[in-house]
């Protein structure tokens, strides 16, 4: 819908955008939205659901690329790399993409099908675990043993 939508039509808030954290925080934006659809009795035309949908997205991606654009500026990391749910969305990959020529980093998004939803990726090892007798007493060991070096073939 965001891509049939005009992202300047509904005026919307950037949360922390100006605290000179790297915090973000998107529960005003939510707020601002639920407020902008209670405008409508029924239900919010299409058009402007679009509109919304494309205000809403040009939000979070400022947000987002400001914040990281600030945290590459004040560390030596030249390597982003997005990944989960959220990257299969086209307004972050893009902004992404300008902003890593930009910064002239180096820019990893895995193919879209590689892209899964966090809780998606939680529940298939918690099932295991489950499967395999882990009790609920939260005990299981859960650092990252990824390296993320090692990430080859589907990242772009």
């Amino acid at each position: 819908m965001a891509q049939q939508g005009n992202k300047t039509a509904v005026k919307l808030p950037r949360p922390l955008f100006h605290d000179g954290s790297l915090n973000f925080s998107f529960s005003g934006l939510k707020t601002a939205v639920l407020q902008h659809v209670s405008k409508y009795p029924v239900t919010i035309p299409s058009s402007e659901a679009n509109d919304l949908c494309a205000s809403f997205q040009e939000a979070v991606c400022d947000v987002l690329a400001h914040k990281i654009a600030a945290a590459l500026r004040m560390t030596a990391v030249r390597r982003l790399v997005v990944a989960g749910g959220v990257a299969c969305n086209s307004g972050l990959r893009s902004r992404m993409v300008n902003l890593a020529a930009e910064l002239g980093v180096e820019l990893h998004i895995p193919d879209r099908s590689l892209c899964g939803d966090n809780a998606a990726m939680l529940a298939v090892p918690g099932n295991y675990y489950l499967e395999h007798g882990a009790a609920s007493d939260l005990t299981l060991d859960v650092t990252a043993t990824w390296d993320m070096d090692s990430v080859g073939g589907g990242c772009r």
